[in-house]
C-alpha cells in the first residue's frame, strides 16, 4: 500500500504539490492525469524517494520515505521520462552497477534471466550509446 498524507513539495517559492492525500491499495492501478506543471512527476519522484517532501508523509508498505528511503527504493520501481543511463558504460557494466547498488545476489543467474527476458543477446558488451 502507498499512502500520501498532506503531501507538499516546494521548489523555492513555487509550490508544485499542494496538500494532497490518497491511498493506493495492493493490486490497484492508478494513473495521474493533468496539465503540465500540475505536480504529477514531482509526486512520483517523492513517492520513489528521488525528492524529499517539503511537508507531509508518504508511506510505502508502512515504510516512511523520510526514514526508510533505501528500503523503499528496493521495493518500488520508477521509470522516468528520460532514462538515467550512463551512456559510456557497456550494457553489462550498467547492469552490474545497478545490481551492486540494489544489493542483488546471484548476479550471474539474474543477468542471464534479464538478457533472456529483455532480448539483450548480442548487445551485452556494447556501449549503451550505440543502442537504439
Amino acid at each position: 500500500m502507498i499512502q500520501l498524507k498532506n503531501l507538499v513539495k516546494d521548489y523555492g517559492t513555487l509550490r508544485a504539490v499542494d496538500h494532497i492525500d490518497f491511498e493506493i491499495n495492493e493490486g490497484e492501478i492508478l494513473g495521474f492525469l493533468g496539465p503540465n506543471g500540475a505536480g504529477k512527476t514531482t509526486t512520483l519522484k517523492v513517492i520513489t524517494c528521488f525528492l524529499s517532501p517539503t511537508e507531509g508523509n508518504i508511506f510505502v508498505e508502512d515504510k516512511n520515505v523520510l526514514e526508510d528511503s533505501l528500503e523503499i527504493r528496493k521495493i518500488i520501481g520508477y521509470l522516468p521520462e528520460n532514462n538515467p543511463l550512463y551512456f559510456e558504460m557497456t550494457v553489462f557494466d550498467y547492469l552490474k552497477f545497478i545490481a551492486e547498488i540494489r544489493q542483488i545476489t546471484n548476479f550471474k543467474s539474474r543477468l542471464r534471466e534479464v538478457i533472456e527476458k529483455c532480448g539483450l543477446h548480442g548487445v551485452v558488451e556494447k556501449p549503451i550509446n550505440t543502442l537504439s
